[in-house]
């Protein structure tokens, strides 16, 4: 088996692990009250911005 295709998944199974980490640490239960909003939930509460950039008008 080539090198490269472990390399690969080694480096994508760490980066799994590593992001699931630090979820679990930010919003720890996994329950959301809108599940279709749950990325963006965790991105908020990782990096803080101004509601005003975020609700602009359509």
């Amino acid at each position: 088996m080539p090198r490269a295709i472990i390399l690969v998944a080694l480096i994508g199974g760490g980066i799994f692990v590593a992001v699931s980490y630090v979820t679990q640490l930010v919003h720890p239960g996994g329950v959301f009250e809108d599940s279709a909003s749950a990325a963006s939930s965790i991105t908020l509460r990782c990096f803080p911005v101004p509601r005003l950039l975020i609700e602009l008008p359509v």
